[in-house]
């Protein structure tokens, strides 16, 4: 989370007056952004105000494109809510399953050709949380919904190191 939404206590669905959810409306989250880049862009708002408040304005806008940047992409979004709920913490070193891990191992060790089947495991990974992934207020997860995120989320994690390394970008798993 930034500093902004630390110190002033909102995040970004209080900014943009959306429920907390895995599910963002992007035609909503579109027009909330622009709605709130106007109303915060420094440009309206600097000349006429003291050294103070154009802080705050500029840390405003700034938090308005960093949420519109996070709730665009379901998984940056899928991040932000598990943090905001202490699900995850930065830098949180989690187990996942030995038998994933193997897998991951098996598929690292040629990416090129192993494509398909990353693409196969990506795809199995999200099928058993695609109704949680869906879900546009998240107030209703039990405790187990919150866990079987959590595991979806680091093990996505290194699927995605391995689409990268496929695309070219080489990262170490």
């Amino acid at each position: 989370m930034t500093n902004f939404v630390k110190k002033y206590c909102m995040h970004y669905f209080e900014l943009y007056n959306i429920p907390i959810g895995l599910s963002i409306d992007q035609a909503l989250l579109k027009k909330k952004y622009y709605q709130l880049s106007k109303q915060y862009h420094p440009d309206y708002q600097l000349a006429t105000t003291d050294d103070a408040t154009q802080q705050v304005q500029l840390q405003q806008a700034a938090m308005v494109n960093e949420g519109y940047k996070v709730l665009q992409y379901g998984y940056a979004t899928l991040e932000y809510v598990l943090l905001l709920k202490g699900i995850i913490t930065p830098n949180e070193k989690y187990v996942l399953p030995p038998q994933f891990l193997m897998q991951v191992m098996d598929l690292n060790e040629d990416v090129v050709t192993n494509q398909a089947e990353i693409k196969k495991l990506e795809e199995a990974l999200y099928a058993s949380v695609a109704a949680l992934l869906q879900l546009q207020d998240v107030s209703t997860l039990e405790a187990k919904d919150w866990e079987l995120l959590k595991l979806y989320y680091y093990q996505q994690k290194y699927i995605n190191r391995l689409l990268q390394r496929v695309a070219g970008n080489d990262v170490e798993i």
